[in-house]
């Protein structure tokens, strides 16, 4: 007879990384994730009904080839479908939850695709995309590969994908050089109630913005704290049961998070990010100006008990009340038209000052605030 439920949790590091030893947060949490290990064993026979699987970065696992073209996703995919099956056929339901950085942020949403065969009523699966890498430049994918065979082709559309629940994308803002082919993409996700997406731009650059907050340079440590509070509640509220003491009282967290917020608000340095998207040209910005830094910002300020921030983010912001929910922004289309609740990532009604510092564009504007001009082809140049 089959067990009722079983969860899967599925850590994808990224590129050079290891899972073991810790390199980021992914190994962090991975290691912290009380669940059994099926990465290189067979799932065992219930009552065991919480499992884990964790993945060196593709570039760690499969060198070179790995590195420069993504060798590698999709065979630790298929490790994971074979898995799945045998999950399956012991239980009814499964959940399975995927934690990606940089390349492994392809993987997790390689993997959504491929678990999209299976039947929406036995399988969900949650995701968390942590600036999520393909390792193509803009104009390669846009242009240059006709077959769409590159990674980032390869991901850009998972409208289809029945079964995906929810999705948690998170991207740092601060740019690297275009030949460091570290331009994240945007996929297109499904049109469906069923499915709720929060993307939101953050702090940091790219990996520097994962480390485990204890061994990050103190330069990073803000946005690895940020990062941390994120992916901390988004495992949590996904069933993951985590080593009580891993990471510090969220409480606490929130606390600290929201004053560094504040802090960042008062700094002027706008950046441009140019980014792969399903709408065209898209981009990772943060303006000279805000209300508040980003979705998470708005977040904890309708979770604070201070009454005076609750106001100035409502009242100053003209962006109504805020809810006090899980803070996801849900997409009721599957292409970059945005909910209600995301509609108010511009500019404040009737004002030039935008609500969010920080931001996601999927159509980018001719003119970027810090003053470069976006070409025909997704590359930049100074104006």
């Amino acid at each position: 007879m089959a067990e009722e439920a079983a969860v899967l949790a599925v850590f994808f590091e990224g590129t050079a990384n290891s899972i073991t030893p810790v390199v980021t947060q992914v190994g962090m949490f991975f290691e912290a994730c009380e669940l059994v290990d099926l990465s290189q064993s067979s799932a065992p026979a219930p009552p065991a009904a919480g499992f884990k699987m964790g993945f060196d970065g593709c570039g760690h696992a499969f060198g070179i080839a790995g590195t420069i073209w993504a060798v590698g996703l999709g065979t630790q995919c298929a490790q994971v479908v074979l898995r799945v099956e045998e999950l399956l056929a012991r239980h009814r339901r499964v959940s399975v939850v995927v934690l990606g950085l940089s390349r492994g942020g392809i993987a997790a949403l390689m993997l959504a695709k491929r678990l999209a065969e299976f039947d929406g009523d036995a399988l969900s699966v949650q995701l968390c995309a942590f600036d999520p890498v393909p390792g193509n430049l803009v104009c390669t994918s846009r242009v240059l590969d006709v077959l769409r065979l590159n990674a980032a082709n390869a991901v850009l559309d998972c409208s289809e994908c029945h079964n995906l629940r929810r999705v948690l994308a998170l991207y740092p803002h601060e740019p690297l050089p275009d030949l460091a082919f570290h331009a994240p993409i945007l996929p297109r996700y499904p049109a469906s109630d069923w499915c709720e997406v929060e993307e939101d731009a953050v702090c940091g650059c790219h990996q520097g913005a994962l480390y485990p907050v204890a061994s990050a340079h103190r330069s990073m440590r803000s946005a690895c704290k940020a990062s941390c509070l994120r992916i901390l509640t988004f495992l949590s509220e996904s069933g993951v049961p985590l080593r009580e003491g891993c990471c510090a009282d969220v409480e606490v967290l929130k606390r600290e998070v929201l004053t560094e917020y504040e802090a960042e608000l008062r700094l002027d340095a706008a950046t441009y990010r140019i980014a792969h998207s399903s709408d065209g040209s898209g981009a990772i910005l943060r303006h000279r100006r805000g209300i508040l830094l980003n979705k998470h910002h708005r977040q904890l300020v309708a979770e604070s008990s201070t009454q005076d921030l609750r106001k100035l983010s409502e009242v100053a912001a003209d962006i109504g009340p805020l809810s006090t929910g899980c803070g996801l922004q849900r997409r009721t289309k599957g292409t970059s038209e945005e909910s209600e609740d995301d509609g108010d990532s511009g500019e404040v009604r009737g004002s030039h000052k935008n609500v969010f510092l920080l931001e996601i564009q999927r159509s980018t504007p001719q003119r970027t605030p810090s003053g470069l001009i976006q070409t025909t082809m997704g590359l930049c140049i100074i104006s």
